[in-house]
């Protein structure tokens, strides 16, 4: 229900149904744990299903608003922002770890390790 919602506010929020999606797969595939019953599963079941839903909302919505099932892409291509294969990170990051800022440019480097 809360990733529902997380996509409503934003499409970001399909991050947090991809992690209900796949921490359900986990549970669901790895085995019956002692005292699991069928409707603990049918409950995983039915959230996975759910957990787009949100998501799949907001860009519908904005799709309706701007006339194309598009939209959504159509308003972030306006606003400059795509996907590009992380080079606009990279030039970011580049930025700061040759100028003045050097210490400003280890924070990202630090969080991409931490990620990977």
């Amino acid at each position: 229900m809360l990733s529902t919602l997380a996509g409503l506010t934003r499409p970001l929020g399909l991050a947090v149904a991809a992690a209900v999606v796949v921490a359900a797969l986990v549970a669901l595939t790895s085995g019956s744990e002692p005292g699991e019953d069928r409707p603990t599963r049918w409950r995983m079941v039915v959230g996975m299903a759910l957990a787009p839903v949100g998501w799949v909302s907001y860009v519908a919505w904005v799709g309706a608003r701007r006339g194309s099932p598009l939209g959504y892409l159509e308003i972030q291509d306006q606003w400059g922002n795509g996907f590009d294969g992380g080079w606009a990170f990279a030039g970011f990051v580049w930025h700061w770890l040759t100028g003045p800022g050097f210490v400003a440019g280890l924070g990202p480097c630090a969080a991409v390790a931490v990620v990977a």
